[in-house]
């Protein structure tokens, strides 16, 4: 009877360690406007530092909602969030059918292309909080006002909860989901981005956003932590420090371009005006789109003029100058568009 005993004990508490598990990653947080116990939201489940401006995000769900959490934003101003639930692949392929690719106008920033076919909006702060959906024809529905439920509390922390039948046109929970957030202020400056790689400050009326994160699977126990896939992939830091470019440092410059100070006759003062390369440090990012402008400085006259580029080189979708006229001491504006 003794050996039986421990026997199913020990049975019990195999079964018990997979649940505590789970309810690690697939949690219920009490929204309360507070951020506690430590945890609440699940492990791997928040963003510190979003946008580089100090806002921590947080982010997890049940069955029946999808929880949010940001802390150090001010309570006045609104948190915006875009989400797709079960999104197309490529998430912005499809028509208006399947998603917007335009935003909505929150306090003065709007997006002409957003990172994905988007079904769902919301906007909350203190006082407010309202969602509107895709209407099937590329506009936005009317606003939804005071849904689920919000608190905020010390230390300007605010919490939601947001319906999946809200999001996911009363289909519960989705299989899979995308999505992109913000914070904005009067007049459309915008801050604490998740992911931080879309620009913030002051965007306009018709932004571009291309990052955002993708959860490829909700299931209990098995989901994708909500900040550990951002999307689209592989264009790392080290990436972009690879496309960095600067005249005036000689490594940049092929032998050819190097500047003299023989006039060309033309004007006093001018330096010569060779025919050379623009180096890059070479890496194979997918989707990238180099534009630049070359602008040669006339130190006489005072007249900057753009340059043609002599040549392009493509490869792998990536365009790079292989040549330019003018002096390379003086072109003084190169734009790189990534």
């Amino acid at each position: 009877m003794a050996l039986r005993l421990i026997f199913r004990i020990f049975s019990f508490g195999l079964l018990l360690f997979p649940l505590c598990t789970a309810r690690a990653q697939w949690t219920t947080p009490t929204i309360d406007g507070a951020i506690s116990p430590a945890g609440e939201y699940g492990s791997n489940n928040q963003l510190n530092n979003a946008g580089n401006t100090g806002q921590t995000w947080y982010m997890t769900w049940d069955a029946t909602n999808l929880y949010v959490g940001i802390t150090n934003a001010n309570l006045s101003e609104g948190a915006v969030i875009y989400v797709t639930p079960n999104p197309l692949n490529p998430p912005r392929s499809g028509t208006n059918a399947n998603g917007n690719l335009t935003g909505f106008n929150y306090d003065g920033e709007n997006f002409s292309s957003l990172p994905f076919r988007a079904q769902f909006v919301t906007y909350f702060k203190d006082g407010y909080r309202e969602y509107r959906t895709f209407d099937g024809n590329g506009n936005w529905s009317g606003p939804t006002s005071f849904y689920g439920s919000y608190a905020s509390g010390a230390g300007n922390v605010r919490e939601v909860a947001i319906p999946w039948n809200a999001i996911n046109g009363n289909n519960g929970l989705p299989s899979s989901f995308v999505f992109v957030g913000f914070l904005t202020s009067s007049g459309g400056y915008v801050y604490g981005q998740a992911p931080a790689d879309n620009p913030g400050a002051f965007i306009g009326t018709s932004a571009t956003y291309t990052q955002y994160f993708a959860i490829t699977n909700t299931g209990n126990g098995t989901s994708t932590p909500p900040f550990s896939n951002e999307q689209p992939a592989g264009f790392s830091a080290a990436a972009k420090a690879a496309f960095k470019h600067d005249t005036f440092d000689v490594f940049y410059r092929s032998p050819a371009a190097s500047v003299t100070d023989v006039s060309d006759g033309k004007d006093t003062g001018d330096a010569a005006v060779p025919l050379g390369a623009l180096r890059f440090g070479w890496r194979q990012p997918a989707g990238v789109f180099v534009r630049h402008r070359l602008r040669p400085y006339h130190r006489t006259s005072g007249r900057a003029d753009d340059l043609r580029p002599e040549h392009y080189r493509e490869r792998n979708g990536v365009r790079r100058v292989e040549g330019f006229a003018g002096d390379a001491r003086h072109a003084d504006d190169l734009l790189l568009q990534i």
